[in-house]
């Protein structure tokens, strides 16, 4: 009786310890998969933040200058990596004005087979319609130019700029563009190119005066008034934001480089000198403006009331579109001063500043 009592508890002793097995199998199995399914989450989340960043550090390290001659469905590719991932970034213009961008991150671990896959994206749009500027100065008003100034309307790319150059042998286009009976005061050789009329009919002012608006009604601008020299310089994270921190148009030399994606949208309401330094962007001037000192700005000015250049240099354009009922305001360029044409300028400027934003307030979205 005791040998089949002990035969019976033997039985027991194994199924149980048959039974602990099998839960521990069961245990370590669902502990495998755990770990797994946390190393795998840990692998998605390293492609989802690569992806992110990538579009992130496109947008923040955007530069105007650079996507001026971007083509209309061309796309371009780069290629980030870190130490566990590796991401594709692709650039189109979908159309003139919008930009996307878009970026697919794999990411692998070495406990799994086929690499995680994640795709952001984030589209771009330009605020203002883009024109070119078809002279280097348009006005209605009189234009005084004195010995040794200079008005060219060739197509000017600055030095270092990555911008297509004007094809070599083409003939300069207008250097003033002005309404017919306006006056023109200037001595042999200080108009580089045309100077065209324009009748009322042709007037491109009104394009101009819409784009201002536009200007105004995004978000972006500062005010700017007084004596100002604008000089780029470093901030606690990259370029300094605000205060005499203009942007860096020095693409061929050392400058700041940080700098050089930053354009600005400066507003001038009251009387503005800019006396030497250097800056990129957008100038509205609602009042008298001065440029002097060796100042230098790379861009537009769109002025409504008189401009005087003197020792200074402007690349791109200056548009006088004056005010309503009020005779249109004059342009004086001193000896030494210039003003050249620049389409990669005006449009680089347009392009780079706050005027270009993500199209969704939300920002990037997620793509898969």
């Amino acid at each position: 009786m005791s040998d089949r009592r002990g035969g019976i508890a033997l039985l027991v002793v194994l199924l149980a310890l048959a039974t602990l097995g099998a839960t521990a199998a069961a245990l370590l199995a669902s502990a495998s998969a755990l770990r797994d399914d946390a190393r795998g989450s840990l692998v998605a989340l390293q492609a989802r933040t690569l992806a992110a960043s990538a579009v992130a550090r496109t947008w923040g390290a955007w530069d105007g200058a650079a996507h001026v001659d971007d083509p209309v469905g061309g796309v371009s590719e780069s290629v980030e990596a870190t130490a566990s991932a590796v991401a594709t970034v692709q650039r189109a213009r979908l159309h003139p004005q919008v930009w996307w961008v878009a970026a697919e991150a794999r990411a692998r671990s070495t406990l799994r087979e086929r690499p995680v896959r994640h795709a952001a994206a984030l589209a771009l749009q330009l605020a203002v319609a883009p024109l070119e500027p078809p002279a280097a100065v348009i006005t209605a008003g009189a234009v005084s130019l004195a010995p040794g100034a200079l008005v060219a309307g060739g197509d000017t790319v600055p030095p270092g700029w990555p911008c297509a150059a004007a094809a070599a042998g083409a003939s300069p286009e207008h250097a003033l563009l002005r309404a017919t009976g306006s006056v023109l005061d200037a001595p042999p050789g200080s108009v580089r190119g045309a100077d065209g009329p324009f009748t009322p009919a042709s007037d491109p002012l009104p394009a101009w005066q819409e784009l201002r608006s536009g200007i105004l009604a995004a978000t972006g601008t500062f005010a700017a008034a007084g004596s100002v020299t604008p000089v780029p310089s470093e901030g606690a994270s990259g370029c300094a934001e605000g205060g005499a921190s203009w942007g860096e148009p020095d693409r061929a030399g050392p400058g700041v480089a940080s700098c050089r994606n930053r354009w600005v949208v400066a507003h001038a309401v009251r009387p503005l000198t800019i006396m030497g330094g250097r800056a990129q962007g957008i100038l509205l001037a609602d009042s008298t403006l001065h440029l002097a000192g060796g100042a230098r700005f790379v861009g537009v000015v769109l002025a409504r009331g008189a401009v005087y250049v003197d020792g200074a240099s402007v690349v791109g354009a200056i548009v006088l579109l004056g005010e309503p009922g009020r005779p249109a305001p004059p342009l004086t360029v001193a000896g030494g001063a210039s003003i050249a044409r620049s389409r990669c300028a005006v449009l680089a400027a347009l392009l780079g500043g706050p005027l270009l934003a993500p199209a969704d307030p939300g920002g990037w979205v997620t793509l898969w």
